[in-house]
Order: C-alpha cells, then structure tokens, then sequence
C-alpha cells in the first residue's frame, strides 16, 4: 500500500480502535457500497456526450444572456446574440443614427 493511501486513511484507523492494520482494511472494504456492473457501464455511456472539445467555432460561442448560439455579435467583446441585442441597446450605450 502507497505512503499517500495510508495517510489518509490513519485518521480514520486511529478512530476506530481496531487492534491490527489488516483488520480496518477488512472491515473498511465491507463497509464500502459495491457498484454493480450494470451502474459501471451506464456511467460510462453518459460520459460520452458532449465530450468532444468546444474551443473554437460557433459551437464554443454563446449568448450571455439566453444562451443561445445563433446571431451572435461578437463586436467589441458583446458576445449577445442579435435579439437580446436589440433589447438591450439603449441600455448598453448603443443609438441608431438615422
């Protein structure tokens, strides 16, 4: 057993008064819920969506303030997309010539 495994686990056999090392190892495994091999693979499946990496291209750019991903003005680090612009450009600063 690695020195890192057994400091972290002497607290916890300090606590339990059990006379031999071997013995909280037993009876801490025992007390460990087992995950059935049903649960191992599902979890494994969820893990694939959206796993792929988003660094860059319209999928990695959102709307502040809804979230969405289409009509996104970047300029001047907006980063809203066109309708919530509209709503809110008066408010930022921005005023429409005629």
């Amino acid at each position: 057993m690695t020195r890192e495994i057994q400091s972290f686990f002497f607290p916890l056999f300090a606590q339990t008064g059990l006379g031999s090392w071997s013995q909280f190892v037993r009876s801490y495994s025992l007390r460990t819920p087992k995950t059935s091999k049903r649960s191992i693979i599902i979890m494994a499946h969820e893990s694939v969506w959206f796993s792929h990496p988003r660094n860059y291209g319209k999928g990695s750019r959102q709307c502040r303030v809804c979230a969405s991903h289409q009509g996104l003005i970047r300029k001047y680090g907006l980063n809203i997309c066109r309708q919530c612009f509209r709503e809110r450009a008066n408010d930022i600063g921005f005023h429409k010539y005629r």
